[in-house]
């Protein structure tokens, strides 16, 4: 892994984006709005691009801790952005300027999921403390009791909103 990477033909060939080295990109987003906005998750915090990739700056306003597995965009607003940082869920609604932690109550965040009809419902796993449930836009977190304190490690709604999967 040298970095973030950018095909323009389906997957045929591929430009190196990020003029920096990290043994791993752990996410990618780019704005669906916006396609010269590029946010990128590393070990080392998140990334964004404004330019097409052609120069990055890492956003880390807020973090405790700088390991991020896993970044999400907001369905209903293209502003907020979350992180899923080692110590917490971090909320950016400015687009990465700044993060806020969500106080979770879980360690080691392993994956997230928001409902794309009903954007304030959210569900958080993690590898220690198992599958967490907002129904407030991540104010407060609730454990699922069907899936107990279980590591959990994919979740996933259907696009209508109506079923949800975890594993």
């Amino acid at each position: 892994g040298n970095g973030v990477h950018r095909s323009t033909d389906l997957g045929l060939t591929w430009r190196v984006l990020t003029g920096w080295r990290t043994e791993e990109i752990l996410g990618v987003i780019p704005d669906p709005d916006d396609s010269s906005r590029i946010f990128a998750a590393t070990p080392f915090g998140v990334f964004r691009s404004t330019d097409d990739g052609s120069s990055w700056v890492k956003k880390h306003a807020g973090f405790r801790r700088w390991f991020v597995q896993r970044l999400h965009l907001d369905p209903a607003d293209r502003k907020t952005l979350y992180a899923l940082v080692e110590d917490d869920v971090y909320r950016s609604p400015d687009g990465a300027e700044t993060w806020l932690p969500l106080k979770s109550g879980v360690s080691l965040p392993v994956t997230f999921a928001q409902d794309p009809v009903q954007p304030s419902l959210m569900l958080l796993a993690s590898e220690e403390d198992g599958v967490k449930r907002s129904t407030d836009g991540g104010r407060t977190w609730n454990t699922v009791p069907d899936l107990g304190r279980d590591p959990g490690y994919a979740i996933r709604f259907c696009a209508d909103g109506s079923e949800v999967y975890a594993g």
